[in-house]
């Protein structure tokens, strides 16, 4: 059980560092049971306090892992682009 709660606590660092091993990389319950090789019912039903604490820390990450943050970025400011044209077409039209 022991082990269990270390693979998990691990697990958390890895991903919210974005620098997973095991698993895609996305911050969900479902990929940090799969990060930390543990079954995801032991993650739910025993460990809740460290599914608790994944779901605070990703929240305070805005659900986007660091690896994955600069891509964020680009896409916002390439939405903001696509906006800007979107609006300068129509005034041209």
């Amino acid at each position: 059980m022991a082990t269990d709660r270390d693979a998990i606590t691990a697990a958390i660092q890895r991903l919210l560092d974005g620098r997973p091993t095991r698993s895609t990389g996305a911050l969900t319950t479902l990929q940090l049971a799969a990060e930390a090789g543990v079954k995801r019912w032991v993650l739910t039903h025993k460990h809740v306090d460290l599914k608790e604490e994944f779901t605070r820390r990703k929240s305070e990450a805005n659900g986007i892992p660091p690896a994955f943050q600069h891509l964020h970025a680009r896409a916002a400011a390439a939405e903001a682009a696509a906006r800007a044209l979107r609006k300068d077409n129509g005034r041209l039209r």
